[in-house]
């Protein structure tokens, strides 16, 4: 006689793990797949209920915009102090809002401007091959000489 063998659940559970980690990754997939679906469905906007922030202007940011920027050169000197003696003459400037270095006839202060001109009242800068005259600070009135007595 022929004796069969039917396979013993019994014997050999070693099927089970993977089967469960098949099921584990599958149910995964299925979930994750169903939540990033609901997040493509499109959503009409929601009216801002406040206003959004007003952006300041950064100084700092324009500097840099002004040296490496394309078209012209935004031009903002301002004329600190003049010195004059015999044939020299130094321009104390501050460009672009920096610190105050000086200059003397000759000198470019940033591209496409160059110091022109020292004169007793001002500066004159070629912007651009432009000239521009900037006015120099009025000068502080004499103190009188000596002591003073103050009531």
């Amino acid at each position: 006689m022929i004796r069969l063998k039917t396979p013993s659940f019994t014997r050999s559970a070693g099927w089970l793990i993977p089967l469960a980690g098949v099921l584990a990754v599958g149910g995964g997939l299925v979930f994750w797949g169903l939540r990033l679906h609901a997040l493509r469905a499109p959503v009409a906007p929601a009216a801002p209920s406040v206003p959004a922030p007003v952006r300041t202007a950064d100084p700092d940011g324009e500097r840099v915009a002004a040296w490496l920027g394309p078209g012209e050169v935004r031009l903002n000197v301002a004329v600190l102090g003049l010195v004059r003696r015999n044939d020299q003459a130094i321009a104390l400037l501050s460009v672009n809002d920096g610190p105050p270095k000086p200059y003397k006839v000759g000198e470019p202060l940033m591209r496409e401007v160059t110091l022109q001109a020292i004169e007793a009242d001002g500066v004159t800068v070629s912007h651009a091959g432009k000239p521009v005259r900037l006015a120099a600070p009025p000068r502080p009135d004499p103190l009188p000489g000596g002591i003073v007595r103050v009531p």
